[in-house]
């Protein structure tokens, strides 16, 4: 029951995006013209290493997984 209910909404909503596509093409918009960049938002550059700190991985990363040690043999 739940798995034809979640079938039914990613329709509905797959459907809604095609049917708001057509509207803008319609009015004669592009649907990607509003994923260009907006120019008067002021966009600096990346800079190497300015994330620093934020990101970070434990020691035994590349450690094998507990789990998978059976189809690791």
């Amino acid at each position: 029951m739940i798995d034809k209910i979640f079938g039914l909404w990613v329709l509905l909503i797959y459907s809604l995006v095609l049917f708001i596509g057509l509207l803008l093409l319609a009015w004669g918009l592009q649907p990607e013209a509003s994923m260009k960049e907006n120019p008067s938002i002021k966009r600096y550059p990346a800079k190497a290493g300015s994330a620093k700190g934020l990101v970070w991985m434990s020691d035994d990363f590349d450690e094998p997984l507990e789990e998978f040690k059976e189809y690791m043999k």
